[in-house]
């Protein structure tokens, strides 16, 4: 769980949290990573990385660990926290 989604759920406020695929996208790219290299470096299959950019699935939060891990970065580089009201 990220700082801010901790925060929203101490304070009992619903969140929903998704994948920022442009983030996702631009991060893998920068790095010089392919889809399949960033796979390879995160343990995780191609196919589901190709996913998670293009929208087809939201990854699970142990994905998105091992991708940021992967990338060199934070969980909250790569998510979207939405405070429901």
């Amino acid at each position: 769980m990220t700082w801010g989604a901790r925060v929203c759920h101490c304070l009992g406020m619903p969140t929903t949290t998704t994948t920022n695929r442009a983030a996702l996208t631009r991060l893998r790219v920068e790095a010089g990573l392919s889809q399949s290299a960033l796979a390879e470096r995160s343990g995780i299959g191609r196919t589901a990385i190709t996913r998670i950019e293009s929208g087809a699935r939201q990854g699970p939060p142990e994905t998105i660990r091992a991708i940021a891990d992967a990338l060199g970065c934070t969980v909250s580089d790569l998510v979207d926290i939405e405070v429901k009201s």
